[in-house]
């Protein structure tokens, strides 16, 4: 494993363990998590070729553990939902 690879993963996995920490289930009520969609651009840096690299493609063990990671912050909000309408 390369250097920057072992980076990219060991980021990655980071910044899973936070969207988990911060997951509804885990806190048992919904959290506002205002840094969300950095967290989100911050993991596809790592999925999306750059735009000088148009062939370049992310490693096979950075893609899945990106993935899941997004999908972790998916169930994260990044606001206080609308007043219930009575």
């Amino acid at each position: 494993m390369t250097r920057l690879l072992f980076i990219q993963v060991v980021i990655i996995k980071a910044l899973d363990l936070i969207g988990k920490a911060m997951h509804p289930n885990h806190l048992g009520a919904p959290y506002i998590l205002k840094q969300r969609d950095e967290l989100i651009s911050t993991l596809l840096t790592f999925l999306l070729p750059d735009k000088e690299e148009k062939h370049a493609r992310p490693h096979p063990q950075v893609t899945p553990l990106g993935l899941n990671a997004i999908a972790t912050f998916m169930y994260v909000s990044t606001s206080s939902p609308p007043p219930i309408k009575h």
